[in-house]
């Protein structure tokens, strides 16, 4: 008995995938930073006055820092060119609202890298209710930040 066998055309080509295939081509590089950070702000809830607190402000300064870089790079996409004249890579210029977003976290994550610097640790001794509730909103400021900042996918 001979079986019937059906072939099936398989194409890899880019010619017949859409563009817009998985979105507008903007990513989100510092959601996993902006998860990690928001992690370690509130461990810094239990951490508070016990010697991992240290530990708990270089984590939360660095992966600050990191997303304050994507912002950077953010606000450095919405520019139409670069100092040359030479136009950037087609991506969807993000409207003037998302602009002012990315200055107000960028603003943000400068001052939680200041107020989480661990060289000098004026935050080692404080305690309190404020404290507490100024680790949970660097908590929502990180993740936030992680979460809404875009930037253009890299060209393949």
């Amino acid at each position: 008995m001979a079986a019937a066998v059906e072939e099936v055309a398989v194409s890899n080509s880019r010619a017949q995938r859409p563009s817009d295939r998985y979105g507008s081509g903007m990513i989100r590089p510092g959601l996993l930073p902006g998860l990690l950070g928001s992690a370690a702000a509130i461990a810094g809830l239990w951490a508070s006055g016990t010697d991992w607190m240290i530990t708990v402000l270089f984590a939360v300064s660095i992966l600050s820092a990191i997303l304050f870089f994507f912002c950077v790079q953010a606000l450095r996409a919405t520019e139409p060119a670069d100092s040359r004249g030479v136009a950037r890579r087609s991506a969807p210029a993000p409207t003037p609202q998302k602009k002012s977003t990315v200055v107000v976290f960028a603003v943000l994550l400068v001052i939680i890298v200041v107020v989480y610097n661990p060289v000098s640790p004026f935050v080692l001794t404080t305690t309190g209710t404020l404290w507490q509730l100024a680790q949970v909103a660097t908590g929502a400021v990180i993740f936030a930040a992680g979460v809404l900042v875009k930037t253009p996918a890299p060209e393949r």
